[in-house]
């Protein structure tokens, strides 16, 4: 049997989200979740046999959803999140779990109360690259490895639907976000 997935959020990262899980072995891609018309178009037009809503709770009140992938805002997480398990679905959220202690509290203790799986997505931990250089350490081709230092560029950022990585307040303490909005708001000040 294959997992029925709902996807919620069609943006920019959510579009390669759904990419992989109509891809993925065992995953069945069942219904996507949008915030707009304009992404709703786009789904519809990217995946015509996928039921899509204007509405996340249209999607989660879905029979034919086991799990749901959560890409929206970080603000947004621990709302959708708490409400996906709550209507019987496993989680799956990009990350971080959410921007405050207590919307991640929220989430953990609808998990607990449902017996649902809350899950974060963290891609690094499985990227091939720092899997390779992790290898080469671990096999000591490197020398005696005490400390490194790792630069990641990605200007121009993407800033998100209407900018919302650029608010502190919606993004939260994630550092590489939090940042990116101080280096905005610096830029936009000068």
């Amino acid at each position: 049997m294959s997992l029925r997935i709902g996807l919620v959020g069609y943006g920019l990262w959510g579009r390669h989200h759904a990419r992989a899980i109509a891809r993925a072995p065992g995953a069945t891609l069942a219904a996507i979740a949008c915030r707009s018309e304009a992404t709703a178009a786009a789904a519809r037009r990217d995946f015509p046999a996928v039921a899509v809503h204007l509405d996340y709770r249209d999607l989660l009140a879905r029979t034919d959803v086991d799990a749901v992938d959560v890409v929206v805002p970080n603000d947004l997480h621990a709302e959708i999140g708490v409400a996906a398990l709550e209507a019987g679905k496993d989680v799956l959220l990009e990350k971080p779990l959410a921007p405050t202690l207590e919307a991640c509290d929220r989430l953990i203790a609808a998990a607990r109360r449902t017996g649902r799986v809350l899950s974060v997505g963290h891609e690094l931990r499985l990227s091939q690259q720092w899997g390779a250089i992790k290898a080469l350490i671990d096999a000591g081709e490197l020398g005696d490895v005490r400390s490194a230092v790792m630069t990641l560029f990605r200007f121009p950022y993407r800033g998100g639907s209407g900018g919302w990585r650029y608010e502190a307040e919606r993004i939260g303490s994630w550092i590489m976000e939090e940042l990116v909005a101080r280096v905005r708001r610096l830029e936009g000040s000068a």
